[in-house]
């Protein structure tokens, strides 16, 4: 499983100047991979407002605006 680390304040501070990489910790995170693939199609419509704030309609209308523009090709 792929993942994706992810810097987090750390719990622990000294009263010396530390630099800021001495206060984060790297949290691994998994990745969920092929995400828009196989787990968005998945959504009705509600879980997809609930993820997404835009209907699935909308969002398949601004896709097909966006492909049909001059800033896609």
């Amino acid at each position: 499983m792929e993942t994706v680390n992810i810097p987090v304040m750390s719990d622990h501070f000294s009263s010396s100047d530390e630099d800021l990489e001495d206060m984060l910790d790297i949290v691994e995170i998994p990745k969920n991979v092929d995400y828009f693939e196989e787990t968005v199609p998945l959504f009705n419509a509600e879980q997809y407002m609930e993820h997404f704030r835009l209907s699935p309609e909308k969002t398949e209308e601004m896709a097909r605006r966006f492909a049909t523009s001059g800033y896609y090709n």
